[in-house]
Order: C-alpha cells, then structure tokens, then sequence
C-alpha cells in the first residue's frame, strides 16, 4: 500500500487544479452527446449544445456537483490508497490478461468462444491476426511483471527482450498445449455419464 501512496502530494494538489474544470468539460461533453446520440443531427446537436452552455449541466447535474465528487474522489486515492502505480512501474492490467485469456481460449478452440462462426478458409488468417495480437499484449504484461520485480540475475535494459522471449516460448507451446487439453477432455467425457459429447465437455466445464 505505501506504493499506492508514493505519489499522493500528486493526487492532493490536482483537487485544487486548474485540470479539473478541463475534466468537468470532458465529462460534460462526452455525457450529454451519449444521451442524445439516436437523434444527433446537426441542427439538433447544435441546439443542445446551447441548451447545455446556457444550463451549466453534467447528466442532469451541475457542474460544481461532478468537480465536487471528483475532488472527493481523487483525495481517497492520496489518502486511502488502493491504486496502481499511475506514475511509476505498474502491475499488469487485470483487464488486459482477460482479454488476453479470452483470446487464447479462441486460438486453442477456434470457433467455440468467437461471436461468429469460423469458416475453414478464414482460420489460418484469423489464427494469425490472433497470434499478432496476443504477443504484442501479454509481451507488454509481461514486461510490466518482470519491471516490478525484475529477477535480480537480469539487466534491467534486457526486461523488454526477456518479455519477448517468454512470450513467444509460451506461445510456441500452444500445440503441444492443445494435445494435452485434448486428453483432459476425453477423460472429462469418459467420466461423466451424463455428457452427451467431448463439445459440450469443452462449452460447459469450467476451466
């Protein structure tokens, strides 16, 4: 937690900053665009900026209303802590690895975690635009663990080639993987009387 903290004079002073009103506009902006977003022509969305203009709001709110809640907020991040280290090194991203364990369920088992189906003429393209995506993103991810805690044997301007590395050994076991995850299905459906087939092992079962 005292890392969380470590720039807490940062979050204390921007309360009070000039920033704020910036963020309130943006807040504003973005907000009352979304409401009127399935009618956003140009005449209408011109009268409703003026409307806004002239009212002063956020959603219906003032706009000293969201600089207050904002102000509140961003304190309880100096004073409480509980954030990831916004100026310094940062762990990986939970939303990041989600995504990314999403996207490797899609490599291991094309066609049963994608929105559409998957054509056998489509899969060799869309396998690389995956494998593409995932080394750029778990690379980064795994760059920011080894950058938090670098191993103690490795230079700190070898951490991006080591990332690399491990992602591409992790990636270049996927084959190997999918043989293994193969025998765990069988036995899954083997075991279980009540499965009607290895798919709905695959669909059902937790992983």
């Amino acid at each position: 937690m005292s890392g969380s903290r470590l720039h807490a004079s940062r979050f204390t002073s921007v309360t009070s900053s000039p920033q704020i009103d910036t963020l309130n506009g943006r807040i504003w902006s973005a907000a009352t665009r979304r409401r009127f977003q399935s009618a956003d022509t140009s005449a209408h969305s011109k009268r409703f900026n003026a409307f806004a203009l002239q009212q002063n709001v956020v959603n219906d709110f003032p706009v000293d209303t969201v600089s207050k809640l904002t102000n509140e907020l961003v304190a309880s991040y100096a004073r409480v802590g509980g954030i990831n280290h916004l100026d310094g090194k940062n762990l990986p991203s939970n939303h990041a690895i989600t995504a990314i364990t999403h996207d490797l369920l899609r490599l291991l088992f094309p066609g049963f975690f994608d929105e559409k189906p998957v054509h056998s003429s489509e899969i060799k393209v869309m396998t690389a635009e995956l494998l593409d995506s995932i080394l750029g993103a778990l690379e980064d991810e795994i760059y920011k663990a080894l950058e938090y805690n670098p191993p103690p044997e490795l230079p700190k301007q070898n951490l991006r080639s080591a990332a690399h590395n491990i992602t591409v050994e992790f990636l270049d076991s996927l084959p190997r993987l999918r043989e293994v995850l193969r025998t765990d299905m069988e036995a899954a459906y083997d075991g279980d009387p009540a499965a009607k087939s290895k798919e709905e092992v695959l669909v059902s079962y937790p992983f």
